[in-house]
């Protein structure tokens, strides 16, 4: 199966307020909807949805980023291995 696209990505989120207020104040997203627990906006087709979680991480994290070059070789792993 091949991806051709993403709808949404959601993240959960200590403070959707606060949340909310970053991402429209800061890079521009456009607010799609706002409820209670969540929220989504707009970047071009795709949405980034808020959720509440009191839970959620507030420190920072490591993330995982790759090289272009060693892409296509970490995909053929990954596909070996799933």
């Amino acid at each position: 199966m091949k991806v051709t696209g993403l709808n949404h990505i959601t993240l959960a989120v200590a403070d959707v307020e606060r949340s909310l207020a970053f991402y429209r104040d800061v890079p521009g997203l456009n607010i799609r909807a706002v409820w209670p627990e969540g929220a989504c906006l707009e970047v071009g087709a795709l949405w980034l949805c808020l959720s509440q979680d009191s839970a959620a991480r507030t420190s920072p994290y490591p993330d995982y980023t790759t090289s272009p070059s060693v892409f296509p070789g970490q995909i053929s792993t990954i596909s070996a291995n799933a």
